[in-house]
């Protein structure tokens, strides 16, 4: 009944409307599907949505690596770094996490095919907002990028400073209804 009521409230309607955006605006967070899913990501928080997921797909490049990162990393950069802006100037990026992450990372090396493959030895992220430390970075790789030298991250890790800047004791254990 809530997700209902969220889904067909007005606000959430008004929303989805990022026509009503200034050209600029738009223009800075990138004519494309993960700049304007990263506006529409900030007007739903504006709506009172509380949990925003905006997915740009294509960064698994077993081939042509190059030419698509070309591709995908200035979109990622220009949408990223403008949502973050966009939120601090509206007073929402205090109380919002915003998260770059992906599930892993990519080899050190080119493969055969001018790709890279998966690769869970090293991978990074990008946190913003919700009091997380501005301009910090945590950990360091090998020269190659492949492992981790100082202060490795688990996922755990990143679970629990997730919990911390929401609140929630990362220490207790959280059962569901039996």
């Amino acid at each position: 009944q809530k997700a209902f009521e969220l889904v067909s409230s007005s606000s959430t309607r008004q929303a989805f409307q990022i026509e009503q955006e200034p050209a600029k605006l738009r223009d800075a967070y990138g004519r494309n599907t993960t700049g304007q899913g990263a506006l529409l990501g900030r007007r739903l928080v504006e709506a009172g949505v509380r949990l925003v997921s905006i997915f740009q797909g294509g960064y698994d490049t077993h081939t042509g690596h190059e030419a698509a990162y070309k591709r995908i990393l200035p979109e990622f950069d220009a949408a990223f770094s403008t949502l973050v802006d966009d939120l601090e100037q509206r007073g929402l990026l205090e109380t919002t996490l915003v998260l770059g992450i992906g599930e892993f990372g990519r080899t050190p090396q080119i493969n055969p095919a001018a790709g890279r493959d998966h690769w869970p030895g090293a991978w990074s992220m990008v946190m913003a907002g919700a009091g997380i430390e501005k301009g910090a970075v945590i950990g360091k790789t090998d020269a190659r990028g492949a492992y981790p030298t100082e202060r490795p991250v688990s996922i755990e890790d990143i679970g629990a400073t997730i919990y911390k800047v929401f609140g929630i004791d990362y220490h207790k254990a959280y059962e569901g209804p039996n």
